[in-house]
């Protein structure tokens, strides 16, 4: 991003009320199959998809009892056939927890940087095309332009079927073909962008970039002031794409898994 200057700036900007905020509507907004409190954490149960819907996320709680807790979590993924995944999010200081689950063999896999901004007007918002469309024509543009497989496209359908938050099936068009698409959904007063994906022959030509402000601004006229979304570490492409539209960080987070997942 711009600075550590600039990063420590935003990050004083949000309390952990906000960023807490964010995680439940980023959690609401990509829904599992099932969800359950267990102590500390909320178990995720969803079926492979990704790990966001497929993992116990550590909440800022009482830290007795870890190791318990732990142990809890891993019966209930054997329960249902899923290997244990730990997700920790760094603003509820799991420090002591991450410690646990390193002493059982998880490593850190995907860091992950959740950022945010807030939702402003574009000047060029009239120079390109934005569409909204259908489900299913969406699912056929993201499923050819992913080159997913059948059970991932599937799982995917499943997953986006379950949102219940107010969605917004967004494409850009150029020369009358849809280039890339995006899914905006909203929950509350926040927009998370997911799913942004471009036709790998006409990527590189700043599609994404005007896509993602197309669906900030529909998303205003659904009560959105708010925007975030998630990139993992290190992709330094995304990032500068992300910072050029005013995105900050917000926090971060990563995944513990077993050893039978590496």
């Amino acid at each position: 991003m711009n600075s550590d200057n600039t990063n420590s700036e935003s990050e004083e900007r949000l309390t952990n009320g906000m960023r807490l905020d964010i995680e439940n509507a980023s959690l609401t907004s990509w829904p599992a199959i099932s969800s359950e409190r267990l102590g500390s954490w909320i178990l995720r149960i969803g079926d492979g998809y990704s790990k966001r819907a497929n993992s116990a996320t550590y909440t800022a709680g009482t830290q007795t009892d870890i190791n318990r807790q732990i142990v809890e979590c891993e019966r209930r993924f054997r329960l249902y056939g899923l290997p244990p995944v730990f997700r920790l999010p760094d603003f509820t200081q799991p420090d002591e927890v991450d410690d646990s689950l390193a002493q059982r063999d998880y490593a850190i896999v995907d860091p992950t940087l959740v950022l945010t901004c807030p939702i402003r007007e574009f000047s060029d918002e009239l120079d390109y095309q934005i569409e909204q469309m259908g489900k299913a024509q969406w699912f056929e543009l993201f499923g050819r332009f992913g080159a997913l497989s059948a059970p991932k496209k599937n799982a995917h359908n499943e997953l986006v079927g379950r949102m219940s938050g107010r969605r917004i099936f967004a494409g850009i068009v150029d020369n009358h073909d849809v280039v890339a698409v995006a899914l905006g959904v909203v929950e509350g007063r926040f927009l998370g962008i997911f799913d942004v994906i471009t036709n790998p022959t006409r990527r590189n030509e700043g599609f994404g970039t005007r896509l993602i402000k197309g669906v900030m601004q529909a998303s205003k006229a659904l009560g959105a002031d708010w925007t975030y979304l998630q990139v993992v570490e290190g992709n330094e492409a995304a990032l500068c794409v992300y910072e050029s539209l005013g995105f900050d960080l917000a926090y971060r987070y990563w995944y513990r898994v077993a050893p039978i997942l590496r």
